[in-house]
């Protein structure tokens, strides 16, 4: 994140909790949580991944759930759980940043790099809870351009050291992701393995995964919509 992009953060942040609280003291948490994001951001961007979260990700796209749905059950520590989530992503120069919003309003301030490529990958990544997601996007857009938001209905199973998520995003349809969850000092390589072996028993293609983030398709889509009009 740039020193110009980071210090305009900075003063918004000093604006609300200087003012007023009845003008300003609702988002006197929202703030902190912005200035926490900075510094989080400019972390994970600067430093290499000692000491922050990480995990191995993999994405496909799948013409149906059901199936996967039931051999995820099988495979499964404990029952799903189903969530709403509307995750709105800003524009920064290297990286991604999102605030990720529940169905009951709280949220989370999420700063993560990964790289865009076929088959397993690393993503390290900082997150910070918000209480109000909504007041959270309204403040970041006033410094930052918002790119778009994606809209999906997870369910999520608990496989061993791996999260796998059933999608289903609005605009794109049926997902599935397969994140493995890194220990401290776990070589990603280790990761990537549990990835592609969960992938098989899963029965899902080689030919079904996907490089791009949902954002990234949904921004796709746009643009080659907008190209098949006729001018």
């Amino acid at each position: 994140m740039s020193q110009k992009l980071r210090d305009q953060l900075l003063r918004l942040g000093e604006k609300f909790i200087l003012a007023p609280r009845s003008a300003y003291g609702c988002l006197v948490r929202v703030v902190r949580d912005v200035r926490l994001c900075v510094r989080a951001h400019r972390q994970i961007l600067a430093v290499a991944t000692t000491g922050m979260a990480r995990n191995i990700e993999i994405k496909a796209r799948i013409p149906g759930l059901d199936a996967i749905r039931a051999k995820a059950l099988s495979m499964a520590s404990e029952p799903s759980e189903t969530l709403q989530q509307t995750d709105t992503f800003f524009a920064v120069p290297e990286g991604r940043l999102k605030v990720r919003e529940f169905s009951d309003g709280t949220g989370e301030l999420i700063s993560y790099h990964r790289p865009n490529t076929l088959g397993p990958k690393q993503s390290v990544y900082t997150r910070y809870a918000c209480q109000n997601a909504k007041a959270l996007c309204e403040t970041l857009s006033r410094v930052l351009p918002v790119r778009g938001a994606v809209v999906k209905r997870r369910e999520v199973f608990l496989v061993g050291q791996t999260r796998v998520h059933l999608d289903e995003v609005e605009g794109l349809g049926p997902f599935v992701e397969l994140e493995v969850i890194l220990g401290d000092g776990e070589p990603p390589e280790h990761g990537e393995r549990v990835a592609r072996e969960l992938l098989h028993a899963l029965d899902i293609p080689e030919t079904s995964l996907i490089a791009e983030a949902y954002i990234d398709l949904l921004e796709r889509r746009t643009t080659d919509d907008r190209a098949s009009i006729p001018q």
